[in-house]
Formats: C-alpha cells, sequence, structure tokens
C-alpha cells in the first residue's frame, strides 16, 4: 500500500531552516488522474406529452443534452415529488409526496382527488454516487367539481361525522317536560336570557341534507355516493338550494333524484316532480355515480362499480337565482360522498352516445416555473 505521505531530505526544499517536510506531489498527481462522477444535471418535462385524465396523472421527462453520453450516463435514477395546492406560486409551505427510485423517465400516479386547483411536480436525477438538483416546478390545473355537505342545511336527525360522510341518528325520545306557573314581570326582569336553538333546515320526514357548493354553469360536474351496509332507505340527487324545509327530495319541480329501499327487498325509483318510476334494475352496488352536463341540462346516474346506467334525465335547468346544489337523504343508515373526482371516460363515451354533439375535450393547462339500456325520461 502506498504512504498516505513521505519525508524528504532533499535539496529542492529552498528554506534551509527547514530540516524536514511533507511531500505530497506523488498522491497530487494521483488525484488528479481521477475522474470523478459528477452530479447529474436537471431533468426537464416533455409538456406536450404530460396529462391529467381520470384522476390520475402522467408525465414524461428528459434530461439535457440527451445525445451526449457524457452528459447523461451518470443518471441512473429518478425521484419525482407532487403536491396539491390552491395558487401556482411555488414558494409554498406544502408538503411534497416522493415517488423514488423511478427507473424510466416517466411516471403515472392514479388515485388522486383534486379538492385543490394545482397539481405541482418535480424531477430530481441522481446516479449511485450524488442526486442531482430538482427540475424547475410545473404547475398542472386540475379541473374537478368539490364540495362538501352542509349541517346548517341538515335535518334535525342527521349528524355529520365527517365533511363527505352524514349518518341518520335515531332521535331520543325525551320525557315530557313538567309544567311550570307563568313567569311574571319581574322573573323576566330577574332571569338571564336562553339561548334560541335555531331552526332545523329540514323538518317531517325529508331526512335531507343539501351540498354547501353550487353545481358549476360552465364545466360538467361528477361526484360518488356510497351507502352502508346498514342503510334501509336513501336518496340521490340534485336540487334548487331553495327546497322548501318541508319538501323532500324528487317531489317538487325543482329536485331530482334517485331513492334505493332496502327495507324488504331491494328497489331503486327515479323521482321528479312527485312523480315516480321503478327501475327493473334488481342488482346494483352501494356505490353510485353522479353525471351532470349544464349545457345540455342531462342528469345522469351510473352504478359505480359496474357502470351500468341507472336512469338519466332531461331538461335539468338552474332557477335564475336559485343555483343547483347536492341533495341526500337517508334514513336508518349512513352516506358517504366522494368529491373531487374528474369526469371519468367512461362516462363522457356514454354522453356521447346519447347526444350528437360531441362533449367538449378537457384540455391539461401547464405551467413551468423556476423552482347500456336507455332510462332517459323526462318524469
Amino acid at each position: 500500500m502506498s504512504p498516505c505521505f513521505r519525508l524528504s531530505l532533499t535539496p529542492e526544499i529552498s528554506d534551509f531552516s527547514c530540516w524536514l517536510a511533507v511531500d505530497f506531489s506523488r498522491q497530487r498527481k494521483l488525484i488528479d488522474k481521477l475522474d470523478f462522477l459528477s452530479a447529474p444535471v436537471k431533468p426537464e418535462f416533455c409538456e406536450d406529452l404530460c396529462q391529467v385524465y381520470d384522476n390520475k396523472f402522467y408525465c414524461e421527462w428528459r434530461l439535457p443534452h440527451d445525445d451526449d453520453d457524457e452528459e447523461c450516463e451518470g443518471a441512473q435514477l429518478y425521484n419525482l415529488q407532487f403536491r396539491q395546492v390552491d395558487t401556482d406560486k411555488t414558494n409554498q409551505i406544502v408538503q411534497w409526496k416522493t415517488v423514488s427510485s423511478l427507473t424510466d423517465t416517466h411516471c403515472l400516479i392514479e388515485d388522486l382527488l383534486f379538492n385543490t386547483i394545482y397539481l405541482q411536480v418535480r424531477c430530481q436525477a441522481r446516479n449511485k454516487f450524488i442526486p442531482g438538483e430538482y427540475s424547475n416546478i410545473m404547475s398542472v390545473v386540475t379541473s374537478a367539481f368539490s364540495f362538501q355537505l352542509d349541517a346548517q342545511a341538515a335535518h334535525g336527525t342527521l349528524k355529520l361525522l365527517s365533511p363527505h360522510t352524514v349518518e341518520w341518528d335515531a332521535p331520543a325520545i325525551k320525557a315530557p317536560e313538567p309544567r311550570s306557573r307563568p313567569a311574571s314581570a319581574a322573573d323576566n326582569r330577574s332571569s338571564p336570557k336562553r339561548n334560541i336553538k335555531p331552526k332545523d333546515r329540514f323538518i317531517g320526514e325529508s331526512y335531507t341534507i343539501l351540498g354547501d357548493t353550487p353545481l358549476p354553469c360552465d364545466e360538467n360536474s361528477y361526484f360518488e355516493v356510497e351507502a352502508q351496509a346498514a342503510s334501509k332507505t336513501y336518496g340521490i340527487g340534485i336540487t334548487h338550494n331553495s327546497l322548501s324545509r318541508y319538501e323532500q327530495l324528487g317531489r317538487t319541480s325543482n329536485s331530482w333524484a334517485i331513492f334505493v329501499n332496502k327495507w324488504i327487498q331491494n328497489s331503486i325509483q327515479a323521482k321528479h316532480n312527485n312523480k315516480m318510476k321503478t327501475l327493473n334494475r334488481p342488482q346494483f352496488s352501494d356505490k353510485i355515480a353522479v353525471f351532470y352536463n349544464p349545457k345540455e341540462h342531462y342528469l345522469s346516474f351510473y352504478d359505480a362499480q359496474t357502470r351500468d346506467l341507472l336512469h338519466s334525465f332531461k331538461q335539468v335547468k338552474r332557477g335564475s337565482s336559485a343555483p343547483l346544489v347536492v341533495g341526500l337523504s337517508v334514513w336508518k343508515g349512513g352516506l358517504q360522498v366522494y368529491t373531487g373526482l374528474q369526469v371519468p371516460s367512461w362516462v363522457e363515451k356514454d354522453f356521447a352516445k346519447n347526444f350528437s354533439p360531441a362533449p367538449s375535450v378537457r384540455t391539461t393547462s401547464l405551467k413551468l416555473t423556476d423552482n347500456e339500456d336507455d332510462d332517459s325520461a323526462n318524469i
């Protein structure tokens, strides 16, 4: 083994007052001959090949100077990071999620919920020893209908377990309150004021709760609702937000819904304007998908698992001063809503079959910044 240094008593040393000296010249020559592996360059996204569809994001990237082997031979793996934000600014305190150790220059991210406006991504190349710098951040616009259930627009027996989960809460039987003598004027002056409980948005047998966000007027909307296994009766639809507290979904001219009854046997019915149509669907899952096209005023319900069309309504229009909102009804059970979902491609294809004008093609906006049964009816 070569020594780390050597002692030299050669006349090359100019300082005669120094008796001993350390000579690293030989080691320096050896180090200069070494070819150190440099860090990979920053990747660049291929914007034309990146796209968002069916709540998935596909992206591709490349290293600059792909024809130069010396520049690219050190890159062996890639790290892709993404985050969902409400603005396209790059200096946000939002944690990144990482897909690490990618061997290819492309990646598909699935099962995304687009509850924000933007999806930001960046990529990093690394070799066996050292990682390179992250690429410039690319911001992708992710448009999807997102809403929450409104606790202030709910029946008194419905309880919100989360912003997207509602459950029927059996009303407790209260003991009769003891009768008391009428309060005198003196008692009224001395007694503190009581907090008056606000009235429930819905009463009676409606068991209704509304969404807090109107359906957009210029974009298609899509969401899914899953019922608990123990649910006996529940309804899913859309309605004007002016639905009165005594009215029920599907029994007014400005509400459209389907109702599932599992009390004795499975049955499903379409309801609108106090008219009812029993659907010939002996088998269907507990998860129902809802699609609304505001331009064609078209509302359709699907079995989210089998993708079968359950029923569709036409001429579903918003009022001049009453926007459309999501309406749910449940008795003896619970419902969970899935929002932030883009319109699936299979729904768009089914819609294109029913209408001669093809639906508008969804485009993805990219910004790069520095670091079959026909159940259609008008009922």
